[in-house]
């Protein structure tokens, strides 16, 4: 009888390491499950890895550059998502691009949005314009605020630029009438966005370019060549830039009006910046998205002096863009709600490079023979362009 139970013993000791093995092949299972879940679909978005080999998130590539190491994307996001935020607390704020906006009507929109979804979205003013006006904005995440990177759109640095305004409200809208689609839950989690629908409310109200001092505020950011103390004249530039320094977004895009183009630092001069190559990549997928042949670096449009874009990449290495929309400042009522399904598929092909770029798996494209062929050549369509000095 003694033998008989050492026997049994025996046999069930021999099963252990086949039950840790089933164990691990499990495990392993579940993590190609979730890293494949977490691919995008982009044509300079490369696989992370074979399928036999483990996914490690959580050690970019060799090749990833500094910009990686001042804005780290967290490698496991889901520790810092919250349950349930994305779940509304009233009716989701409705919103149509059938007209513009006044400036009362986007103040009770962002309030209204930040009201169906207080654990996701908070309601910020930023200060007041010259004139007195409330600049507002909000910030929006299914991650912990502070624990993920950030990412920033603003509109209207040009106050005659209505077109801008609703970009950025539209993309709020998008996002938050499909917070269950994959890539933006993955975005929600991943970082913190925050969305500046009007910088210049003052020269928005009169319809005119600068602000009420007369000051173009897309010219009064420091830039390589110009200190800060000799920049920031006027006090909503100090205000974006206040925020800028706070919170050192990961990437951003300023929308502007009045030709059709992406745009990336620098402004100023031809100087590439050390992210060129994946800035231009990021580009070319956004133009490809809305359309646009044209994206080049910002002073290949025209040379400009003091650009916000300049400004957040020379400070905080952001990968900061203009996107240049529409070709009239303020397009027809009735061709805004175009302009502004457009402008959403570019800003998700941008966001989904920016994801790659700050994962380490973004596949630099390289540049075409007309982009080698047009290097050194100014796009100035309103000046005689394109041309070469």
């Amino acid at each position: 009888m003694v033998s008989l139970y050492l026997k049994i013993i025996f046999a069930l000791l021999s099963l252990v390491p086949f039950l840790f093995s089933c164990g691990d092949i499990q495990q392993k299972e579940a993590k190609r499950t979730v890293n494949s879940n977490n691919h995008h679909s982009a044509s300079a978005i490369s696989d992370r890895g074979d399928d036999d080999a483990e996914p490690n998130d959580s050690e970019p590539p060799d090749e990833a550059t500094d910009h990686l190491n001042n804005h780290p994307v967290d490698p496991t996001p889901e520790q810092n998502s919250v349950p349930t935020v994305d779940v509304p607390e009233g009716p989701v704020p409705q919103i149509d691009f059938t007209r513009y906006h006044s400036q009362e009507d986007i103040s009770a929109y962002l309030k209204s949005v930040a009201k169906a979804f207080p654990k996701m979205i908070q309601f910020h003013t930023l200060g007041k314009s010259t004139e007195g006006r409330e600049i507002d904005y909000i910030s929006m995440s299914k991650s912990i605020p502070g624990t993920v990177p950030t990412l920033y759109l603003n509109g209207t640095h040009h106050g005659d630029e209505w077109s801008t305004t609703e970009a950025v409200l539209a993309m709020i809208n998008y996002i938050i009438q499909n917070l269950k689609d994959p890539m933006v839950s993955s975005l929600l989690k991943r970082y913190e966005i925050f969305f500046q629908p009007i910088v210049n409310p003052d020269g928005h109200a009169s319809t005119q370019r600068e602000n009420s001092e007369g000051l173009d505020l897309n010219r009064d950011y420091a830039f390589p060549r110009r200190s800060e103390a000799d920049s920031f004249k006027s006090v909503e530039t100090r205000l974006v830039k206040a925020l800028l320094d706070e919170k050192k977004f990961s990437a951003g895009i300023a929308y502007h009006g009045g030709t059709e183009c992406i745009l990336w630092p620098y402004g100023y001069d031809w100087d590439k910046t050390p992210d060129d190559d994946k800035m231009r990549t990021i580009a070319k997928m956004a133009a490809d998205a809305m359309g646009f042949s044209q994206y080049f670096m910002s002073v290949a449009l025209y040379p400009a002096e003091g650009e916000h874009s300049d400004y957040a990449y020379m400070k905080h290495r952001t990968f900061s863009y203009t996107f240049e929309i529409t070709n009239e400042k303020i397009p027809s009522e009735s061709s805004l709600a175009f302009f502004m399904e457009r402008t959403v598929k570019g800003t998700l092909a941008f966001m989904q490079g920016v994801m790659a770029a700050d994962g380490g798996y973004l596949t630099l494209l390289p540049p075409t023979e007309e982009e080698v062929a047009s290097w050194g050549v100014y796009h100035d369509v309103w000046n005689g362009g394109p041309r070469r000095e």
